[in-house]
């Protein structure tokens, strides 16, 4: 999906909150810079580096989205920054079963961007988008993601 996509999905469940739009897309930039520093499969420059603590310590903190539901949203940062944690220590063992728990925990984006959706349109709204949202979002087959950790 390009960027532009990303947006028009983003904004069609965000339902045009530019702030939420705007912490989703903060979100994923952290996130990626922060998986590629770990797993090392692509290089990161300083500014990528320094551009994710800006994004962290800055941008993110000062969105009026992310400051009007900080509590409800550290918690569920803290859960998926945690499953994204045992993901890649799931991913290290190669064991094939402990890679399709792997594969099912590492997305750390999309749990926040539902959670994000039911903030704003509620329980109902959520239900709805996240028929869309999935499918959209995990387009990575499992064989690809097998033979890249085996």
């Amino acid at each position: 999906m390009n960027a532009e996509e990303q947006s028009e999905l983003a904004n069609k469940w965000l339902k045009g909150n530019d702030a939420a739009v705007e912490l989703l897309f903060i979100l994923g930039d952290i996130s990626q810079t922060w998986d590629d520093l770990i797993d090392r499969d692509k290089a990161v420059s300083n500014g990528d580096i320094n551009r994710m603590m800006i994004l962290s310590l800055v941008h993110m903190v000062k969105n009026p989205f992310f400051v009007a539901h900080q509590e409800e949203l550290s918690t569920v940062f803290d859960l998926q920054i945690q499953k994204w944690m045992d993901s890649n220590y799931l991913e290290n063992t190669k064991n094939e079963h402990l890679l399709h728990v792997a594969f099912g925990l590492r997305s750390v984006v999309t749990p926040i961007f539902l959670h994000m959706v039911q903030l704003i349109g509620g329980i109902d709204w959520r239900m709805e988008a996240m028929k869309e949202i999935y499918p959209a979002i995990y387009d990575e087959p499992f064989e690809d993601y097998l033979k890249e950790h085996t």
